[in-house]
């Protein structure tokens, strides 16, 4: 293995980690928005979040 391959495969997982991390995140806001739960909807990030996900999936 060397150092430039390592990097790419750490490169990747982090890519994929925050993929997922980003994805939970969007999920949770859908729920709390179907609950009505405004706390999630108040942050500007979550509604961005919020938005974007509607926009690919809805």
């Amino acid at each position: 293995m060397t150092e430039a391959k390592i990097r790419e495969l750490l490169a990747r997982w982090l890519g994929i980690g925050l993929f997922f991390v980003r994805l939970t995140v969007a999920l949770d806001g859908v729920a709390q928005d179907m609950m009505g739960n405004p706390r999630l909807l108040e942050s500007r990030r979550g509604r961005a979040v919020i938005r974007r996900f509607r926009r690919r999936y809805g």
